[in-house]
């Protein structure tokens, strides 16, 4: 792997990401939501993005993870 240089996240988060996405890579190609976000950008897709991974953190049962996401985005928040 080649030395990258981290902005937002460290080594580590990225190594974690990638291990976790990896044999993932092909269904993340074929998601029209992801290929929306990365052809128009971050702003206008975040929320659509966000909801994306509390979905898949619920269905994971990853419910910590899925609690940062409703925490920092509490428009994804159920009115139930």
């Amino acid at each position: 792997m080649a030395t990258k240089d981290f902005k937002y996240i460290n080594k580590e988060n990225y190594l974690d990401f990638v291990l976790g996405m990896s044999d993932k890579v092909d269904q993340i190609l074929e998601d029209p939501i992801i290929l929306d976000f990365f052809n128009r950008g971050l702003v206008e897709d975040t929320l659509k993005l966000a909801e994306s991974f509390l979905h898949l953190m619920v269905d994971y049962e990853e419910y910590e993870q899925a609690q940062i996401i409703i925490d920092n985005y509490p428009e994804l928040r159920n009115n139930c």
